[in-house]
C-alpha cells in the first residue's frame, strides 16, 4: 500500500490590514506562545499599520475602526476598553509607551507591501 500525498495550492489576495494581522497571529501565538485573545491581535494589527502615533488619537480611531456605528454617548466608553487593552498589552510588553506615544515593543511586521 503506497501512501500519496497530493499538493494544493490556494491564492488569495489579502488587504495590507489582514496580511499585518496573519503575521501578528504567527508571530506572537505560533511563535512565542503568547496568551492574547483575537481582539488584541486586531488592535496591535492596526497599531502596526500606525506604527508610533499619540494614545488618544489612536484610541479614537481604533473606536472608529471597531465600532462604526457608536452612538456619540458611548464613544468615551469604547475608547475606554481599547485603552485598557492598551494597557493590558504594554504590561505583557506587546506595547511601548513613551510619554504619549505607543507602538508595537520588538514585533517586526511588513507594513510597506499588500502580500
Amino acid at each position: 500500500m503506497s501512501i500519496e500525498a497530493k499538493k494544493i495550492e490556494k491564492k488569495y489576495k489579502l488587504s495590507l490590514y489582514d496580511a499585518v494581522r496573519y503575521q501578528l497571529l504567527t508571530e506572537l501565538i505560533f511563535f512565542r506562545k503568547e496568551q492574547i485573545s483575537l481582539g488584541d491581535v486586531d488592535l496591535l494589527a492596526l497599531l502596526a499599520l500606525y506604527k508610533v502615533i499619540e494614545l488618544n488619537k489612536f484610541c479614537n480611531i481604533a473606536t472608529t475602526y471597531f465600532h462604526p456605528s457608536v452612538p456619540s454617548y458611548q464613544f468615551a466608553s469604547k475608547s475606554q476598553n481599547i485603552r485598557n487593552k492598551l494597557n493590558r498589552l504594554q504590561k505583557q510588553g506587546l506595547i511601548i509607551r513613551d510619554n504619549q506615544r505607543i507602538s508595537l515593543n520588538n514585533i517586526n511586521v511588513a507594513t510597506d507591501n499588500p502580500m
